[in-house]
Parts: C-alpha cells; structure tokens; sequence
C-alpha cells in the first residue's frame, strides 16, 4: 500500500458464508461458489481477487500480470454479474503494518512460492499448502 503496509488474502481456505450475506442483490443469490476466508481484517468487507485486461477504474491492488485485488465495490460488485470474467470472492483480507511481514519472513514464519494465476484461482485448494511447500522443504521457513 502507499503507506507501507502490506495486504493479501489467503488463497487456500474456503468458507461457509455464501455472498448474500455479504452482499444484497440477485446475482448475489445465484453465485454458487465459495467465499473464502481472505483474513482476519474486516471480515464483513467483500474483497476480489480477479482477471483483468486493463487496471480497473477504482482503487485496485496490482498483484500479477493482469490480476487485481480491490475491495472498492465498483471493481467487486459488477463481477458478481459477470460470467466471463476470471476472479475469487473474499470476506475480510490479512494485513501486516510496514517491515511486519518481511520481519516474519526472515524469522523463518512464511515460505515464499511463486505467484501464478493457476494458484491463485485453482478451483481446488486441498493440498495446496502442501504442495507449495514441498520446494521449501528442508530449509527453516514453513507456511502459517
């Protein structure tokens, strides 16, 4: 963020609350899919991690080539009408304040993988974890 902190979800723990809690309206009613657990900041607030061509017109995370996360409801909410469009509802995001998550790292609390579109909107996120850390294996660090 401008301000040094750093924000993300989690991207291997689905929920059990369905969008219509989070957010009024039919296309709400209709989504089928999960919406994960993004964290424990502002577990109420609807955050989309989604495909774009373009960087969207309101406040928006740059995360991978052509992948954003935003909570601003003009990026979250016309994707819920959308069915072509690539992306992955959150309640509430992680946050860390500046220097936090790299202080974590170095004291061996996260493991680092590489981002790729395929991990962040696989469908099936069983064994996830597991998976991402087998490069790490035998080194110190090891997922949360």
């Amino acid at each position: 963020t401008p301000d040094g902190n750093t924000v993300g979800v989690i991207v291997n723990r689905p929920g059990e609350r369905r969008l219509a809690e989070l957010m009024p309206g039919p296309h709400a009613e209709r989504y089928a899919e999960p919406v994960f657990v993004g964290g424990p900041v502002l577990p109420d607030t609807l955050v989309a991690l989604f495909q774009s061509p373009e960087p969207p017109a309101a406040p928006a995370f740059h995360v991978l080539r052509g992948v954003y996360l935003s909570m601003h409801p003009a990026n979250v909410y016309p994707l819920v009408a959308q069915e072509d469009q690539r992306f992955r509802l959150y309640a509430g995001f992680s946050g860390w304040k500046p220097g936090q998550l790299a202080d974590e790292i170095a004291a061996g609390a996260w493991s680092i993988a590489a981002p790729s579109e395929e991990i962040v909107f696989r469908k099936d996120t069983r064994g996830l974890r597991r998976e991402l850390a087998r490069p790490a294996e035998g080194q110190r660090t090891g997922w949360r």
